[in-house]
């Protein structure tokens, strides 16, 4: 899969335009999605690409299976999980502490269509390849570290990891989050 940078750019301006769409379907609220940055990187660039190092943020995982495999993690930080999940449920900017069940739920939600978004737009302007994504799940930070560890070293020959630097912008309100896809076949 020939991953070129105006590719990457018409996917992302593609899968922001789905994703804001998508979002306001489920939540009624006009969300603006927009990529600042989106990128092909060496496995190796990824740690320090995310600045994994010592932080707290709420990291939601989604297996690719079909022709190509591989991963999507959305990663926000702890503060951006907090303020997102005030918004998605009306609440009191700052009132949530701690991510509740239906709080997890509603992140899983956001996870599942930005990267079937970004997913299906990389498929529309590629048009070489087709992946299921499979239901979300949200996993520690550590448990973030390995399993990226563990595509990484299964990764050798492809070597390709995309990464969308995405920002969600609802109620003045701007939620930074990482969008990485990492392909372990194509």
């Amino acid at each position: 899969m020939k991953l070129d940078q105006k590719s990457l750019e018409e996917a992302a301006s593609l899968g922001s335009e789905q994703a804001a769409k998508s979002l306001y379907q489920m939540a009624g609220v006009d969300v603006k999605v927009s990529t600042s940055d989106v990128k092909v990187l060496h496995f190796s660039e990824v740690p320090q690409a995310l600045d994994l190092e010592d932080k707290q943020s709420i990291n939601v995982y989604n297996r690719l299976t079909g022709h190509v495999s591989g991963a999507t993690f959305l990663i926000l930080s702890q503060k951006n999980a907090l303020t997102l999940a005030d918004l998605l449920s009306g609440r009191i900017l700052g009132s949530t502490r701690v991510l509740q069940d239906i709080d997890r739920s509603a992140v899983k939600e956001i996870l599942n269509i930005i990267s079937n978004s970004y997913v299906t737009s990389l498929v529309k302007t590629i048009v070489i390849f087709r992946a299921q994504v499979s239901p979300p799940e949200i996993i520690t930070t550590s448990a973030l570290g390995k399993k990226i560890e563990l595509l990484l070293k299964s990764n050798n020959d492809q070597k390709k990891v995309v990464v969308f630097k995405t920002v969600l912008s609802l109620v003045d309100q701007n939620i930074e989050a990482n969008l990485v896809l990492i392909f372990k076949k194509v």
